[in-house]
């Protein structure tokens, strides 16, 4: 038997335990093979924008062989114009017919980095007395070094600020 990595196994097995996943990418190749296996089998919800003649072939095995009457779906995926996706649902143990969704385009951001950065900061003072040293995460120090260890960038003040603070709102919904 093929040992299971945390994700095929999250896959396979989270949905008995209200899991629920987003995995997206830009194309399939990024995902090594066994795990497009296990996340195509094990989706309730796929949806798809326009991918390039690979990918289709591989996803029109997934939403069916055609879409909307006689349309091959290869040809729609490959295809498909901006803002538009083609989307497949599954109900309980039923699989719902393959969908073509417009999707709204995306508004131009209301604020800037530095102005939500800065708000966030103002609101963590606000909410939780600022970042104080007592309060770091435990598992700081492990984690940087791992990362020297892997050669990877640490994380700067304001990102482990940010990763203590949603540890502490998970804790306190629990």
């Amino acid at each position: 038997m093929q040992r299971l990595t945390a994700t095929d196994r999250m896959l396979s097995e989270g949905a008995k335990f209200g899991l629920s996943l987003v995995i997206a990418h830009q194309n399939m190749s990024q995902i090594r093979q066994e795990l497009q296996e296990s996340i195509l089998s094990n989706a309730r919800t796929v949806c798809c924008f326009r991918t390039g003649p690979s990918d289709a072939s591989k996803l029109a095995k997934l939403f069916g062989e055609r879409i909307g009457g006689n349309t091959d779906t290869r040809d729609i995926l490959v295809k498909l114009p901006k803002y538009t996706m083609v989307v497949r649902k599954s109900y309980s143990s039923m699989l719902a017919r393959p969908e073509i969704w417009k999707v709204s385009k995306v508004r131009e951001a209301v604020h800037s980095q530095s102005e939500v950065i800065a708000f966030m900061k103002w609101e963590m003072e606000k909410l939780y007395g600022g970042a104080r040293a007592e309060t770091e995460p435990v598992y700081q120090k492990e984690m940087e070094n791992i990362l020297k260890e892997k050669g990877q960038p640490l994380m700067s003040a304001l990102n482990w600020r940010l990763a203590h603070m949603a540890e502490r709102l998970s804790f306190l919904r629990s």
